[in-house]
């Protein structure tokens, strides 16, 4: 046994080697073998000690190497050593394996064995083949790297420190209009800017050394300007020499692009300057609102303040930013966005209308807007300007029909006088000479003539009044104002439900005689304003007996109030309190006024009282009977009328000229005639008196006729009453009638016409 088999340690760790390790005498013959490399022949070193190398079954798949191993180990022998690498085959395949092969000497150098080992290489043969893939990958990378710089959509120059060109690419060529390379190689790249100045910007750039990119104007060959973006970069090669390696890509289409779309968007910047218009983007995800310089201008906001939706209601008037609010909910629920309302400017209060398109998504959710402002306060204050001039204008028109109608009554009872006056003197007279005929007619014509004057003057002043007709009949007062609570009660409660609304002190028994739908359409006003003003708390209205003759209705809110210095405004014609709501209610103005002369028209006076932040309560009066007092008067009336033997006559007039004609053509055809100067006292003669007609002028002072006829008919006392007046304007024959006359003469009369009328109600006539 060898030395080499006596040391325990070291056999445990050979055997476990990978590595072929073989001890053989000086002829060949295998003293020892190690265990591991043997595992994979199903051998053991018993199956091989003892044998010669080159006969082992490990080698005979290959001639060739048993014939190597065996001369190695007879040469190490006498003292050679060897390094093989050899490719064994080992069944079907084979693997790489470096023998090495060296003699062993004793203590007195004397040759005694030969050992042979063997270590597979395959890591080794692979690491090499890949090392020679990446070599043959990096040469093709660097070919395909080559071609890329060459055809690069974008022109990749080379410059030295100096700026001589030392390489370019062909979109360089295309870009600087050559052919060919050697065109360009050894030229300063500053020979291609146009002016003095870019040539110092890229040089600055390149100092710089950032990389970032930059435009300039440079030069064609064919000395056409065009624009191209750089950006330079120094860099160093491998031989350690600087240069600049730039890059160049030609922007002449996109800069002639965005020079004309910024022309346009100047255009569009002055368009909207000139119609004071902006435009705005909203994005409805990220809450974002982007303004046009326009915009920021309208609204006083600085150019590029950070905006969003609240910001936008920021700027809005106070009383506006509901009815925006409202507006623009309605919008992303589909209804279009039009809206016109107030800002705050710089403190001062502008108009704007704002229109917008709105988009959606595939599921019907809004995603955002794209809208105009346009600042419409020029327009407001040209628009209050021809309100304030209709005002006037119907002003001017109430002033002129006021001026008529006190004209008409002024003129008429004069000439009243005239033509009673000669209708008398000439019966007095007994007869007229021819002369005085002749005269007598001169004034009769003359009378004709200016009457004919007088009713045309008044015919022109109504050609374009309409009339307001009230038709009157019995109203259960308890059943309208139960009706309209019930109308009401359901908006309320769903639009604001922190609202109350109360129906108060309605008896089922009261009934008036009135125009049903007029007495509506005025509570209806009421309530309306008292719903717009009111955000909570309560609304109430009802009915109250203020005495035994009248009613008054009322509704109550606790809103925003009314200021004191517009209880006067508030009634009159086109006059809005809150212009917040014009377009939703009218926004003329019109409902209180209108209100104002049905309730005139009914026989009523409506009023205003309030306080700001506390409440408003409008109240209107009505013309009532009691049933026990209309029972009386009922029985009374009955008695009164009865004309066949009463020929008892009341002439209320203020004028004694016009009373004592009428008085003296009456008596004289047996009837008697009671005097009233005044309308009051009318009232206070019919009451104790048993007339069988009633002649009433209309013009009186204290109460005037119509209102003592209102006061007449509201004690149910159905005397005939018929007017006599200088007020013959349009509609007043209605007016007159509505109000409880049977029947209507214009000034000036004559005897026989009234005599004419005394007999048909006193069933005198043939």
């Amino acid at each position: 046994m060898s030395n080499f088999e006596e040391n325990e340690r070291y056999l445990k760790y050979l055997n476990k080697i990978p590595t072929f390790v073989t001890v053989t005498d000086l002829n060949g013959i295998i003293k020892f073998c190690n265990e591991a490399p043997l595992k994979p022949l199903g051998l053991t070193p018993k199956d091989v000690i003892g044998k010669y190398k080159w006969d082992i079954p490990w080698w005979s798949y290959d001639p060739e190497l048993q014939k190597s191993i065996k001369d190695m180990i007879l040469r190490a022998a006498k003292g050679e050593s060897f390094n093989v690498e050899n490719e064994p085959k080992v069944g079907p395949r084979t693997i790489p394996i470096k023998y090495t092969c060296e003699p062993l000497k004793d203590e007195e150098g004397n040759i005694t064995e030969v050992i042979l080992t063997g270590t597979p290489i395959i890591e080794q043969r692979n690491a090499l083949e890949e090392v020679k893939k990446t070599k043959l990958q990096l040469s093709d990378t660097e070919s395909k790297y080559k071609d890329l710089i060459q055809n690069a959509p974008i022109g990749i120059v080379l410059t030295s420190i100096s700026g001589i060109i030392l390489e370019a690419n062909q979109s360089v060529l295309n870009i600087f209009g050559y052919e060919y390379e050697n065109e360009i190689i050894g030229k300063s790249v500053k020979e291609f800017f146009l002016q003095e100045k870019n040539r110092t910007l890229f040089l600055e750039k390149i100092i710089q050394n950032k990389g970032q990119s930059f435009e300039l104007q440079m030069i064609r060959r064919n000395g056409d300007p065009f624009w191209v973006r750089c950006s330079t970069k120094k860099r160093t090669s491998e031989t350690g020499d600087d240069n600049y390696i730039s890059i160049f890509e030609d922007i002449t289409e996109r800069k002639k692009a965005s020079e004309l779309l910024e022309k346009e968007r100047l255009y569009l910047s002055e368009a909207q300057e000139i119609g004071s218009i902006g435009t705005w983007d909203l994005d409805i995800k990220s809450n974002i609102l982007i303004w046009t310089p326009e915009n920021y201008k309208i609204f006083g906001v600085e150019p590029g303040t950070p905006l969003n939706y609240e910001s936008f209601l920021a700027c809005l008037h106070p009383d506006d930013i509901d009815h925006v609010d409202e507006k623009w909910k309605a919008a992303v629920a589909g209804e279009p966005y039009d809206v016109e309302h107030r800002i705050i400017a710089q403190g001062k209060v502008k108009w704007v209308r704002e229109r917008a398109r709105l988009s959606f998504d595939d599921n019907g959710e809004v995603t955002g807007a794209i809208g105009v402002t346009q600042d419409i306060t020029e327009r407001k204050k040209t628009e209050e300007e021809i309100l304030n001039a209709r005002d006037k204008a119907l002003e001017s028109d109430k002033l002129k029909n006021a001026f008529l109608s006190s004209m008409s009554h002024e003129i008429r009872t004069p000439l009243n006088h005239i033509s009673m006056g000669m209708d008398i003197i000439k019966e007095s007279m007994g007869g007229l000479t021819d002369e005085q005929s002749e005269y007598f007619d001169i004034l009769k014509s003359s009378e004709s003539s200016l009457l004919n004057i007088l009713n045309d003057m008044v015919d022109i002043s109504m050609i374009n009044e309409g009339q307001l007709h009230i038709k009157k009949t019995d109203v259960n007062v308890h059943a309208l104002l139960e009706g309209l609570h019930k109308t009401y009660t359901p908006t309320i409660e769903a639009e604001k439900p922190e609202l109350s609304f109360v129906l108060e002190n309605a008896r089922e028994s009261t009934t008036i005689s009135t125009d049903p739908e007029r007495l509506k359409q005025v509570l209806s006003a009421l309530i309306n304003n008292a719903i717009k003003f009111t955000e909570t708390g309560e609304i109430k209205f009802g009915v109250k007996h203020k005495n035994d003759t009248t009613l008054e209705f009322y509704v109550q809110d606790s809103g925003i109030g009314i200021p004191i210095e517009k209880y006067e405004q508030i009634f009159d014609k086109f006059f809005q309190l809150d212009h917040r709501t014009e377009r939703e209610y009218s926004g003329l103005g019109l409902g209180l006024a209108i209100s104002k002369s049905i309730i005139t028209l009914l026989g009523g006076e409506i009023g205003v009282e309030s306080e700001l932040n506390r409440g408003t309560t409008f109240s209107f009066t009505l013309p009532y009977q009691t049933d026990s007092r209309l029972d009386k008067s009922q029985t009374e009336s009955k008695a009164l009328t009865n004309t066949d033997t009463n020929t008892l006559i009341l002439i209320a007039e203020d004028d004694f000229i016009s009373f004592g004609m009428l008085k003296k053509a009456l008596v004289k055809n047996n009837y008697e005639v009671m005097h009233a100067p005044n309308g009051e006292v009318a009232v206070e003669l019919v009451q104790t008196n048993n007339f069988g007609l009633i002649f009433m002028d209309i013009n009186m002072p204290i109460m005037n006729g119509k209102e003592a006829i209102q006061l007449i008919r509201s004690k149910n006392i159905t005397t005939p009453i018929i007017a006599i007046t200088g007020l013959a304007m349009k509609g007043d024959e209605e007016n007159f009638l509505q109000a409880g006359c049977n029947d209507y003469i214009a000034k000036p009369t004559k005897p026989e016409i009234v005599l004419k009328m005394a007999d048909r109600y006193f069933k005198k006539e043939a």
